[in-house]
């Protein structure tokens, strides 16, 4: 089966699953608390307004054998070393004064030439418990991914969320550092605290460390059960401070004013919603912008006022290589 530019389509595999999911259907732009109860996927961008693009379930394939070449024309921003340390520096100073934390993130171009459904197969094969998705649309262009990172998942009224933040190599040093610690805890108070705010009290299984390719995270994650309407959760989780900063008002408006270039669907989230009274919403991380000429990779690490930018530097290398590893196998 071909697939063309013009085709909106989400190619998927959840976390442990050997099988992957293809569905085609019409593209939706609409407010996330208007979300249809069909079945569907899911796609909302960093800055979204609390509104995300659906992709209606019109066919639904189970492994089926594709093919897809990305052929989108657009224009990225990529960020030097020096920008990016300057940058940092200035986050830092911002830090000491306004936030608790906040995330800076790059573009990294290879100049590459492959087809994105060959990509989706190799990521696949190569992170078995992530996320990994091929999604295209002519709304937003192509998109490819393996993310650790959920956001929200539910069976009927039970919810799964998770808070993850702290980076370094899964070969190497054991010990997290209080840097680290703090910044994964920041994450979790402020998911306990939105949470609490909807009045759900949530019970957290963690911390514990979790390995995602070649990095490893420290996790820790919440469970609970409400009738909450699930558009008011989604929307008081998204952007937590592991993609955003704390607190995330002041965070974001630094950040959408300040960065070089725009996240687009880096750090927003998607998922299949409404199959088998299930979503499985996931944190765009580990992702990338592709066409047939290059491939744009999207990285980010968490800022602190105790923050060093060259290991700031050297973490978003660590994770662009978590794809770019793959890439150069193929």
């Amino acid at each position: 089966m071909l697939l063309h530019e013009d085709t909106s389509f989400a190619c998927y595999s959840l976390p442990g699953s050997t099988n992957f999911e293809l569905i085609q259907g019409e593209i939706l732009k609409l407010p996330i608390c208007e979300l249809p109860n069909e079945s569907g996927f899911l796609i909302a961008e960093f800055e979204n307004n609390r509104q995300a693009y659906f992709l209606s379930c019109s066919t639904k394939k189970t492994n089926p054998t594709f093919t897809f070449d990305a052929t989108h024309n657009f224009n990225m921003v990529n960020i030097t070393e020096s920008n990016y340390l300057d940058l940092c520096k200035d986050y830092i100073t911002y830090c000491q004064l306004n936030l608790s934390k906040i995330v800076l993130s790059r573009i990294k171009t290879i100049p590459v030439s492959l087809r994105a459904d060959r990509l989706f197969h190799a990521f696949k094969n190569a992170y078995p418990n992530a996320f990994v998705y091929l999604i295209n649309s002519t709304e937003f262009g192509t998109w490819i991914g393996a993310t650790p990172e959920i956001l929200l998942k539910r069976k009927f009224n039970q919810y799964t969320t998770i808070a993850l933040a702290g980076t370094k190599p899964l070969i190497g040093n054991t010990q997290w550092t209080s840097k680290e610690k703090n910044e994964q805890q920041l994450v979790t108070d402020f998911i306990l605290d939105e949470l609490k705010n909807l009045k759900i009290e949530a019970n957290s299984v963690g911390p514990t460390t979790v390995n995602a390719g070649n990095l490893q995270h420290i996790c820790t994650q919440l469970n609970f059960k409400t009738e909450t309407e699930r558009c008011k959760i989604i929307n008081a989780l998204h952007p937590t401070p592991a993609v955003c900063g704390l607190p995330p008002r002041e965070a974001k408006e630094k950040i959408m004013t300040s960065e070089l270039h725009s996240r687009e669907l880096y750090t927003g989230f998607l998922g299949p919603i409404n199959f088998d009274n299930k979503d499985h919403l996931y944190v765009n991380l580990r992702c990338l912008k592709a066409n047939n000429k290059q491939l744009h990779i999207y990285a980010g690490g968490g800022i602190t006022a105790d923050s060093n930018p060259m290991d700031e530097w050297n973490e978003t290398e660590l994770k662009v290589q978590t794809l770019l590893g793959v890439i150069e196998k193929l």
